[in-house]
């Protein structure tokens, strides 16, 4: 019989412990739209993304848990990069990627297209002059799918002078020009960067990451994680 009766008090016990965690979790589902009201109504407070459950649209991590698609086709698709949430207006960046697994510029099925949705793209968003296109080198990456990042260009950007360039006259041309400008300065993990040239279009290599300098690749108060 006491054993019984412990069984007993036991399933009592146990079923009180599930009744108030029960009740706690209503409770707290009942004040979800306080705490809408009181953490989620202004985005410039610096806990905002913190306290708030609910972020409010246009907040940086409201930006960070959604993906916006640019433009896509059956081989591509272009998203906005991460780097833009928290931005102000005017400020651009952007991802191209293939719709299949590519690694990267080492992948030997980089597919050819890519910079021409690329370009086509920034160019809806970027003045013309302004726009670079560029894929981070293995070594300076921390995603091995290939991606274009669509991009401004900075001043040094603009006055590029260097000698692991060339032109050529149209974007399907980029991969093989990269690829025979790297072989020649025996680079084995490069960097491309493309803009507009005089006659066509400017391809850069290097071993570095150009992104970082030649671009407007992130804003002063840009808060996120850099992905490259």
């Amino acid at each position: 019989m006491k054993i019984v009766r412990l069984s007993i008090l036991s399933v009592l016990f146990l079923t009180a412990i599930a009744c108030t965690n029960a009740a706690n979790a209503i409770s707290s589902e009942r004040n979800d739209l306080w705490d809408i009201v009181s953490h989620c109504l202004d985005s410039s407070g610096s806990l905002h993304c913190e306290d708030c459950p609910s972020p409010i649209e246009g907040s940086a991590c409201a930006c960070l848990k959604t993906t916006e698609v640019w433009e896509k086709s059956d081989d591509y698709v272009a998203i906005r990069d991460r780097k833009m949430c928290g931005c102000p207006g005017g400020f651009v960046h952007g991802l191209a990627l293939p719709r299949k697994q590519i690694t990267g510029a080492e992948d030997k099925d980089r597919p050819i297209g890519i910079w021409r949705f690329a370009w086509k793209v920034a160019a809806k968003r970027i003045a013309a002059p302004e726009v670079a296109l560029l894929v981070n080198g293995k070594t300076c990456r921390s995603q091995d799918q290939l991606h274009v990042h669509i991009v401004k260009l900075n001043s040094e950007g603009h006055n590029f002078k260097g000698k692991n360039a060339a032109e050529v006259a149209n974007l399907d041309e980029v991969w093989s020009t990269a690829e025979e400008l790297a072989n020649k300065a025996q680079i084995k993990y490069f960097s491309v960067l493309v803009k507009l040239g005089e006659r066509g279009f400017v391809v850069v290599v290097d071993d570095s990451c150009l992104e970082e300098r030649y671009t407007e690749y992130a804003c002063e108060i840009n808060i996120t994680p850099i992905l490259n």
